[in-house]
């Protein structure tokens, strides 16, 4: 369901602006596993309250 991996992605974004201001990063990175598809997300802090989420990488593990 494309609302469930959109409402997902936001709450990466949330989780990663959280732990940037918790704990007093410059960036992080998660990943999104759908089915056998990994996408990884670097979101960083550039200034003051601008964050920047991007996708760095996207793998596909085979599946047995």
């Amino acid at each position: 369901n494309l609302c469930l991996l959109c409402t997902d992605l936001i709450r990466i974004a949330v989780f990663n602006k959280d732990a940037i201001d918790f704990y007093n990063m410059k960036c992080m990175l998660r990943f999104q596993v759908i089915e056998q598809h990994i996408t990884f997300y670097l979101t960083t802090l550039l200034y003051d309250a601008l964050y920047v989420m991007a996708e760095v990488g996207h793998v596909n593990v085979p599946c047995c």
